[in-house]
């Protein structure tokens, strides 16, 4: 077990540097941001297949509505709408 004041060591090139509890404070904020922009991207992601399960069962449920001749043309709609849903956004 490490003292908690301070902790010498030495490089490869023959000099020594001390570590502080502040700097082992900084490089653990470092790691907890790290950890934050991870989660936030597998949050995204989560949410975004989740989007795409929901277009889906929308899907269904619409095609389920209509007559069966219908059906297809719902769901060739629902999926052009899933495609092309993004593009009337752009400016």
């Amino acid at each position: 077990m490490t003292n908690a004041t301070n902790v010498t060591t030495t490089t490869s090139s023959n000099e020594t540097t001390t570590s502080s509890p502040v700097l082992s404070l900084l490089l653990l904020s470092e790691e907890v941001e790290t950890l934050g922009a991870a989660a936030d991207q597998f949050f995204v992601l989560t949410m975004g297949a989740l989007v795409l399960l929901m277009q889906a069962g929308f899907a269904l449920i619409e095609a389920g509505t209509v007559r069966a001749k219908n059906a297809t043309s719902i769901l060739i709609k629902n999926i052009s709408d899933l495609c092309f849903g993004k593009e009337g956004e752009r400016e």
